[in-house]
């Protein structure tokens, strides 16, 4: 399992987390600053409303879509939102760990238009949208921008691959993002890493 926000560190075994084997799709809709992911987990126990935390914005790399996996579950919680006028509650899981095993782009869930942005939820007010493109920055300053976030961030090329961070803020993980796609580069779910096409042995294997 990947725990959450250390993908690479053995799950703990002692935790007080519920396994659960089930589906989560990601939909994404329009707010105030751009398109934003909305994760939804069918399991077992139910369906709930999966989002993640402003310091482990994990939700934010995955791209519309179903994904089967292993969930482990530390709470599951009532949750309020306004909609059209209304108070609307809904069921909320905190996931800490997971392991995703499959990938479908096709999907027939639907959720309601109107959630809010967990920017908005977090208040706060970027200076770029969700959907901007990085084209008018320099290159280099874009590449920079990635490295600032690794350890090893000095010896870090286009080209490489890049493992995000997604402890780095909300607001930092949208811009690396922004600026891997516009690179060329591709996310694979099961290493969590973003890569170019000519890499994708390496994702894969």
């Amino acid at each position: 399992m990947n725990p959450q926000p250390s993908p690479h560190a053995p799950p703990d075994a002692a935790a007080d987390f519920v396994s659960v084997s089930g589906r989560l799709n990601v939909t994404y809709r329009n707010g105030r600053y751009g398109p934003f992911p909305v994760g939804t987990l069918h399991c077992a126990l139910g369906t709930f409303t999966v989002r993640d935390q402003r310091d482990n914005a994990w939700l934010e790399t995955l791209a519309s879509g179903d994904y089967n996996g292993l969930f482990a579950l530390s709470a599951i919680t009532l949750y309020t939102y306004q909609a059209y006028g209304e108070l609307r509650v809904c069921l909320r899981a905190m996931v800490e760990q997971f392991e995703l095993d499959g990938y479908g782009e096709e999907s027939g869930d639907t959720e309601p238009e109107s959630v809010p942005d967990p920017l908005e939820e977090e208040g706060v007010a970027p200076t770029f949208s969700r959907d901007e493109t990085p084209d008018d920055e320099p290159f280099d300053e874009q590449v920079q921008f990635l490295r600032s976030f690794l350890a090893d961030g000095d010896d870090w090329q286009y080209g490489d691959v890049y493992h995000p961070d997604t402890t780095i803020g909300r607001e930092n993980l949208i811009r690396c993002r922004q600026i891997l796609v516009a690179f060329g580069y591709q996310y694979d779910m099961r290493s969590q890493s973003f890569y170019l096409p000519q890499q994708e042995a390496y994702a894969h294997g």
